[in-house]
């Protein structure tokens, strides 16, 4: 079952899979539920990242630095985890 985390990235996914799906603009560019998924986590990633990158440049301490590196860490696993998660749902019958 996922956790908090996990369950806001597969909402995410969720969301944006729904609006690709149900979008009928003739312009837009047809993503795959994998291109999704795929921008969904570079999006996640990027999110962490701005984290992180704001803590770092904030001169924080060697123990805020260490509780950012943690996190930057766990939230990247997450989404690694979720998006390959979500794939493998994809693919289930």
């Amino acid at each position: 079952m996922p956790r908090g985390n996990e369950l806001a990235i597969l909402h995410v996914i969720a969301a944006k899979i729904i609006r690709a799906k149900s979008s009928g603009c003739v312009s837009m560019v047809v993503m795959t539920d994998n291109d999704i998924i795929a921008e969904a986590y570079a999006q996640q990633v990027q999110n962490v990242w701005n984290v992180f990158y704001e803590v770092m440049i904030s001169k924080p301490t060697d123990a805020e630095i260490k509780r950012s590196e943690q996190a930057f860490a766990r939230g990247v696993a997450t989404a690694h985890q979720v998006r390959d998660r979500a794939i493998e749902l994809l693919k289930a019958p």
